[in-house]
């Protein structure tokens, strides 16, 4: 046997080799391919967690509340809020269904600045990490929609 042969059978053991373990990391863990399969398809269907999101102007505050649907997958809810409609600011949280706590209906008071009309909205994420957003409400210094 020459020289060079010898290194093409090495060679020839080494590339079998690694398509064996390639074949057994790609067809052995096939249970949790299909797994993680199962949780991309779950993750891309969201449902709304938002029954109704509603507020008033009342004097110095506005008042805001919300209901989530019974059995919602949500974790936490912020309320953000802006001066233009444009780059809501975080301004409070609400941390839900821990610890099998299942409240439905919040309520948060904001005080008023001024005459400027305010914008707030809900974001609102799941336990996957979707995030969903409520509509936009907003209050004039006249009165509230």
């Amino acid at each position: 046997m020459k020289p060079n042969s010898t290194l093409v059978v090495v060679i020839r053991i080494v590339a079998f080799i690694l398509l064996c373990l390639y074949s057994l990391l790609v067809f052995g863990q096939e249970q949790n391919f299909q797994a993680k399969a199962s949780f991309t398809v779950a993750t891309q269907v969201a449902e709304s967690a938002l029954v109704s999101f509603q507020g008033n102007d009342a004097e110095d505050k506005v008042r805001l509340q919300w209901t989530l649907a019974e059995g919602n997958k949500a974790t936490s809810v912020l309320v953000e809020k802006s001066y233009t409609g444009d780059n809501y600011q975080y301004v409070a949280d609400f941390w839900v269904n821990l610890d099998g706590n299942s409240i439905t209906n919040f309520k948060y008071s904001d005080a008023k600045k001024g005459n400027k009309t305010v914008y707030y909205r809900l974001k609102i994420t799941d336990d996957n990490g979707l995030v969903q957003y409520s509509k936009v409400i907003y209050f004039s210094e006249h009165k509230g929609k």
